[in-house]
């Protein structure tokens, strides 16, 4: 089993900020869920077309979070994310989120 991030694909006409709500409400049953983009880039999976992967930092949301959709919820420390299976699309986000930052 892989672990993966709340999110899913954009609906024609459907910004990348709408397509966050509607997914979160969707998965963790929170609602309002806003927040800023942290990076963006292109993914292909083999004998796939590239699909293109959004990463949120999710600030402010209605509700308390509830794991309608997933094998199991957890909440992790960036610092943590490379102790557990990824898909293989978020691995460069993964890698960037727990390199050894200078102060």
């Amino acid at each position: 089993m892989k672990w993966e991030f709340p999110g899913g694909k954009i609906e024609d006409g459907e910004s990348p900020a709408n397509a966050l709500r509607r997914e979160l409400e969707e998965e963790l049953g929170i609602r309002g869920a806003a927040g800023v983009e942290i990076t963006r880039y292109q993914y292909a999976y083999p004998g796939k077309r590239p699909i293109l992967l959004i990463f949120f930092r999710v600030e402010e949301f209605d509700g308390e979070p509830q794991n309608r959709i997933f094998h199991e919820m957890r909440w992790e420390p960036p610092e943590r994310l490379g102790d557990f299976d990824f898909l293989e699309g978020d691995q460069d986000f993964i890698r960037a989120q727990t390199a050894v930052r200078p102060l």
